[in-house]
């Protein structure tokens, strides 16, 4: 499950919820400097995945 929060971090966004998800790239980017100081990017596959109440399913073999 991963959750975004509004910018005033008190309050959801959106979830997004994972079926057998797997991580295939994680990188990690700061620069105290500007105005996003960290800056992640994930990518990740799964098998199914839920935004808001919509499902999202990829049939896998085996």
């Amino acid at each position: 499950k991963i959750i975004f929060y509004r910018r005033d971090a008190m309050s959801k966004l959106q979830e997004v919820l994972f079926k057998k998800a797997f991580c295939i790239k994680y990188k990690e980017h700061f620069d105290a400097q500007g105005t996003e100081p960290l800056q992640i990017e994930i990518r990740l596959i799964a098998q199914g995945f839920d935004v808001g109440g919509v499902a999202h399913n990829k049939m896998w073999r085996g």
